[in-house]
């Protein structure tokens, strides 16, 4: 139980400090050295996930 809840904490710190890494650790008052190791300990990805609504449209360049 403790374990499903730290992973839930990490990955909430994440996503309030829009997933930057030293101001979620700052929050949860830890090194962020630290903090980097429990991301790959937990296997959480420290990168926002890929919204496939909010994609950017496909851009061709224009060769006029």
């Amino acid at each position: 139980m403790m374990e499903a809840d730290s992973w839930w904490v990490i990955e909430e710190a994440l996503k309030k400090n829009e997933w930057n890494q030293t101001r979620a650790a700052e929050e949860l008052v830890l090194q962020r050295t630290y903090f980097t190791k429990l991301l790959r300990q937990k296997q959480i990805c420290s990168r926002p996930p890929k919204s496939s609504s909010a994609s950017a449209p496909d851009h061709k360049p224009d060769h006029t």
